[in-house]
């Protein structure tokens, strides 16, 4: 039986097999982020498998190249490496050096584009790529709050005479803009003694009087650099916007709506834009079927480099 390779090979072999670069994923709703990044994992494993089981030796890859351009281009910082490997005898799963992760998640009923990052380099690249501006495309209804803020929550208000013109909801958009300080939801994967909001919420961990309190102390300055109000067929209304790191759609439709003396409940989410990167550049995650698939269609960082400078 071969030797076990060392945290230096495994590395290496993380590129080697297959790269490193980044995947725009449309994602569809009903899954979360997360489950799209299992998805691809599920397609590498069997490849990684083999390897590791005939002990392979891979060169070291030249696909670091460029990157000390392109974190300065992006202002990133890298990431703390781990340096154990993941590795059941008789079945070899991912190396833990083949570091897989996104730059900001959606929620479970959001589409649109997920940015999947492959390989240590372009991890590394998380936080800027997190940093940057998203554009979502949005559509709420007012006079109805939920406890999540979006339709999958449980209804703690509605109001049924609605008489708002649309002149009043730009106004009320504008009077966000250019920025406000923002409380982020109750729902969400902000963490508060090391467990995450929601956890705290779905399982009554806190009260409701406790988690306000929180939240509240987790406010921050969120920016609106551009807006177009699409459609407003009232009760509902649809935006599209371009808001920075941080902001929480979901609480910038229930902000919108409470310059208007309302509540309201996101119905729709969908995020088109993450900087100049659009959702039109994006893959249907279904597509991925083999490795092959994800070889296809993964963007090298001397291409994501390339793009961001000629679209800036």
């Amino acid at each position: 039986m071969n030797s076990k390779l060392s945290n230096d090979q495994l590395s290496h072999l993380s590129t080697a097999l297959l790269g490193t670069g980044f995947l725009l994923i449309n994602k569809p709703a009903g899954i979360t982020s997360f489950d799209c990044i299992r998805r691809i994992k599920t397609l590498l494993r069997p490849r990684y498998a083999r390897t590791l089981r005939q002990g392979s030796q891979p060169a070291p890859s030249e696909a670091t190249a460029g990157t000390a351009e392109l974190k300065a281009s992006l202002s990133g910082h890298p990431e703390e490496e781990r340096s154990d490997v993941s590795r059941d005898e008789g079945q070899a799963l991912l190396p833990k050096q083949l570091k897989i992760g996104h730059t900001g998640t959606l929620d479970d009923f959001a589409t649109g584009l997920l940015i999947i990052c492959i390989g240590r380099q372009a991890t590394r690249m998380s936080s800027a790529l997190m940093g940057m501006s998203k554009e979502y495309v949005f559509t709420a209804k007012l006079g109805e709050l939920t406890d999540s803020l979006d339709l999958t929550g449980n209804i703690l208000e509605t109001v049924e005479d609605i008489k708002v013109t649309r002149q009043q909801l730009v106004d009320a958009i504008q009077s966000l803009c250019p920025s406000y300080d923002q409380i982020p939801p109750i729902y969400s994967a902000l963490k508060h003694e090391g467990q995450p909001l929601y956890h705290l919420a779905r399982r009554g961990l806190k009260s409701s009087e406790e988690l306000e309190k929180i939240v509240a102390q987790k406010g921050r300055t969120v920016t609106i650099s551009d807006f177009q109000l699409l459609d407003f067929n009232p009760p509902f209304f649809t935006v599209r916007m371009t808001v920075s790191k941080g902001a929480y759609v979901r609480s910038l439709a229930n902000d919108i709506a409470q310059k208007l003396g309302l509540p309201a409940t996101t119905y729709k989410l969908e995020r088109t834009m993450i900087n100049t990167l659009s959702l039109h550049q994006a893959q249907k995650l279904d597509i991925f079927r083999s490795i092959d698939d994800v070889e296809k269609h993964l963007m090298t960082l001397e291409e994501l480099q390339g793009w961001l400078k000629q679209n800036q």
